[in-house]
């Protein structure tokens, strides 16, 4: 059946910064619009990130939109939990929209599971399916389903006989929402969203056993709540942080030292440190020296610094050094780097317990808990699965999207982006659109920005670019995009060279999708900056958009 009289101009999946910018973009410029998604309200993974101690670990104003529309909001914390970033949420759908509307909720449909989508070349529209048999037309499909929204579990024996309870962070309310306290819990990755469960549950537990495979390089996140009167000074101000991010590689407030940590003297070194160390968040890694991704001993400075600081919190010798070892995991920093609170006095406590998984791997699931290789068991009631996503190409690849029709042996059939992008790797155009998919543009797709500069900025960003193209499209009377697949395979091949040479190389990590067991290697980020993207998004439109056919 399908919702709609007539076909949408644009149809969006996804209402998390993107998809909320994107409404009120679009809306305002006169196309007929609609947003769907599976969550009650705008918000994105604000809606699913309902586990203990959830926070964005950007801090704000840098987490927020710069639309005028939403100046007057202000916020409590530097780095705010789930339920403010939903109150914010709340606000923007009230004060957003086109003028006369009662906000953007008129133009989204909430609870509704997106399954796939597929293009029609004769009548140049995407036909967009739910899982309940609604479906709709539209002229565009923009799928906003951001990096992180396909949870990845590991593929253990027995988690069909675990008694228990089993969350993904990612799922936590899926259920009913578990209570830990007096429990024996487990949590497995040692993440963001692991880093955050740890320090949250560790005082409240019966017991915790944390099972790391790689240690969390975490740094202190120096959370601080905001009075009215300082709230009222970062409102003034923020104004020319939103003017000026755009110049800076991540887009945050801050900037790396411009010289070489192995040519500072120790004294000169740790001065800078302790300074990056005290103001928190990100500053010790997003501005620290300048060679720190480059050249081995330097990194090897701020490792040890790193260390040495890590082991001063933790009491067991023992378990500092696999909280910390002497020898880096790998270069500090090419990794995502976890924002914590007390999470390493966490192991200080009687009731929490550390498993090394290199050392002694876990080989399946037991009815009450978790076997390890040694033969060493560890009961449980609740286990906690903090192990990330399939980052980058999952969000797109869990949807059945099919676009141009390709001549097989004996049919034609529609190309399916889920077959192409996990055979092949992900290529994209700009980190935005992608060959034999007309019409289908996406912000937070693989080789864009989306993971080195604040989620905010990139919907802005790339959205601006989006509603610039679909602008020039409808003056020019056209209906049909699609990128170019030498335009693709260039910046497909140039965001990989900005890497060589550095040591990100030699870092399995999800920014190659290395964290899924069987994914092909590619990389997932564009980690050229801010400044030098929004340069090729301008050299895009300036040129007259030579890397798509229009027609």
């Amino acid at each position: 059946m399908s919702t709609s009289t007539g076909p949408l101009d644009v149809l969006i999946v996804g209402t998390g910064f993107s998809g909320t910018y994107l409404v009120h973009r679009l809306l305002n410029l006169n196309y007929r619009v609609l947003a769907l998604d599976a969550s009650p309200s705008l918000g994105g993974v604000w809606n699913s990130n309902t586990y203990p101690g959830a926070r964005v670990d950007i801090q704000v104003p840098e987490y927020q939109l710069s639309l005028p529309e939403l100046s007057s909001w202000q916020w409590k914390e530097r780095f705010p939990g789930r339920e403010e970033l939903q109150a914010y949420f709340a606000f923007a759908e009230k004060r957003l929209g086109r003028k006369g509307d009662e906000g953007l909720a008129k133009h989204c449909t909430f609870g509704v599971w997106v399954e796939g989508a597929t293009w029609h070349e004769q009548e140049r529209l995407w036909e967009v399916r739910a899982s309940d048999g609604r479906m709709w037309r539209a002229r565009w499909f923009l799928p906003c389903v951001g990096y992180a929204a396909r949870p990845f579990v590991p593929d253990w024996k027995g988690f069909e006989a675990f008694e228990g309870v089993v969350r993904h962070t990612a799922k936590w309310g899926n259920g009913g929402e578990p209570d830990v306290k007096g429990k024996k819990v487990g949590v497995v990755g040692t993440g963001a969203s692991g880093v955050q469960v740890v320090q949250t549950i560790a005082p409240e537990v019966e017991s915790l056993t944390v099972f790391q495979q790689t240690p969390a390089l975490a740094v202190p996140m120096r959370q601080r709540a905001f009075d009215p009167e300082f709230s009222k000074k970062t409102n003034d101000e923020r104004e020319d942080f939103f003017a000026n991010r755009k110049n800076i590689w991540d887009g945050s407030s801050g900037s790396m030292i411009p010289r070489a940590a192995k040519d500072e003297t120790p004294e000169q070194r740790v001065r800078e440190f302790d300074r990056l160390w005290d103001a928190g968040g990100f500053a010790f890694w997003s501005s620290n020296y300048m060679d720190m991704y480059v050249d081995r001993a330097s990194n090897a400075h701020i490792y040890a610094y790193w260390r040495d600081r890590v082991r001063q919190r933790v009491h067991d010798p023992t378990i500092a050094s696999l909280l910390a070892p002497s020898t880096p995991p790998h270069p500090f920093g090419t990794k995502r780097v976890p924002l914590e609170q007390t999470y390493f006095e966490s192991f200080n406590l009687p009731n929490v317990s550390l498993v090394s998984l290199p050392s002694d791997p876990i080989t399946s699931i037991t009815p009450s808990g978790v076997l390890l290789q040694s033969g060493t068991h560890h009961a449980l009631d609740i286990l906690i699965l903090a192990t990330g996503f399939d980052v980058g190409s999952g969000s797109f690849t869990q949807l059945s999207i099919r676009g141009v029709s390709t001549d097989s042996e004996s049919h034609s059939q529609p190309l399916s982006l889920s077959d192409l992008w996990i055979t092949r790797g992900p290529s994209t155009y700009l980190g935005l659109a992608t060959s034999g998919f007309p019409n289908m543009l996406f912000p937070y797709g693989p080789q864009s920005p989306s993971g080195t500069c604040n989620g905010p900025l990139c919907a802005e960003i790339q959205g601006d670019w989006m509603v610039e193209l679909l602008e020039h499209i409808r003056a020019a009377g056209k209906t049909r995009v699609e990128a170019k697949e030498e335009a693709q395979a260039e910046w497909t091949e140039h965001a990989g060279i900005v890497l060589k040479g550095t040591l990100f190389e030699e870092t399995r990590s999800y920014f190659w999708g290395q964290n899924v067991p069987g994914k092909k290697k590619g990389l997932v980020y564009y980690f050229g900056g801010v400044p030098a993207y929004l340069g090729r998004l301008e050299e895009e439109v300036k040129g007259g958009y030579p890397g798509l056919r229009v027609d």
